[in-house]
């Protein structure tokens, strides 16, 4: 968040041959791959690829870790902290949400920006009525930090009323939604990873669970044409719907559509698991 070439191995090997080939000969003409002075150390190699660790970093837009204190919510790499609604973090290092009038909010335009993009969360979630949000992004009939009618969004509910984990995407309210049905509901008590993968490029949504493909569709809305002032992790644009009860470790926002492996990788290494710079 991988190898460096084997140049000095093969420096050493080509200058032990070029002094042997030197001692014999009747010319005294210099060899210039020896004692050049320039080429030693081989200045323009170039720098070693990143890991697969750094390239999923770099890909991060938006980090929020959820440790600290108080009502505001760190935006560790894009800097745009996120504003918490009747709770807070105690630096337990995750923030605890009750299912009443608690959510994250975020700031404007951050899944508009462009048509490929990743949301991922790390949550446990404690059940209930169906229709809870992890994240609902876009805006409502109502107005800016307003719930009423969803008009433009890109949602993620644990359960829908079919009883498993659902992806909701519109552009033009309800009657125009495409929903993705996952195959079960988000667990009810462990950890659990949720990726939401939108890559306009391939004109596919895909949902991710704890690493793993759970299932995808063909997607034709333009991701860049979404409204989103309303940026809420565990609220929702329906008034109607109930907000999350659930502990959310770590919340993020990537600026590229990950790639299966990709998903995979950041399941693996967990909500703190990459580098914390890059080299």
């Amino acid at each position: 968040m991988a190898g460096c070439p084997q140049l000095a191995q093969d420096d050493f090997r080509d200058r032990a041959a070029a002094g042997a080939a030197g001692a014999g000969s009747t010319t005294g003409a210099p060899d210039a791959a020896v004692g050049s002075g320039a080429g030693d150390g081989h200045p323009d190699a170039a720098p070693p690829p990143p890991t697969p660790e750094q390239t999923l970093r770099a890909a991060i837009a938006n980090r929020y870790d959820l440790n600290g204190s108080g009502t505001s919510a760190t935006d560790s790499i894009g800097g745009h902290p996120g504003y918490i609604y009747n709770a807070q973090l105690t630096g337990a290092g995750y923030l605890a949400l009750n299912g009443s009038s608690q959510y994250l909010s975020l700031d404007n335009g951050l899944i508009s920006s462009g048509n490929d993009k990743t949301v991922e969360a790390w949550l446990t979630w404690r059940g209930g009525a169906p229709w809870q949000r992890i994240f609902d992004f876009g805006s409502s009939d109502t107005g800016d930090l307003m719930q009423g009618t969803g008009v433009s969004y890109l949602y993620l509910t644990p359960m829908s009323d079919t009883g498993v984990a659902l992806v909701g995407f519109s552009l033009s309210g309800s009657a125009a939604e495409l929903r993705l049905a996952g195959t079960a509901p988000v667990p009810i008590g462990p950890l659990t990873h949720v990726a939401v993968v939108i890559d306009g490029s391939h004109d596919t949504l895909a949902l991710y669970r704890d690493g793993a493909l759970d299932t995808s569709t063909t997607l034709t809305q333009q991701l860049v044409s979404i409204i989103d002032f309303n940026l809420w992790v565990g609220h929702s644009q329906f008034a109607a719907d109930p907000d999350l009860d659930a502990d959310v470790m770590e919340f993020r926002i990537y600026a590229r559509a990950l790639d299966a492996e990709q998903v995979a990788l950041s399941y693996r290494l967990g909500p703190d698991g990459l580098p914390a710079t890059m080299p």
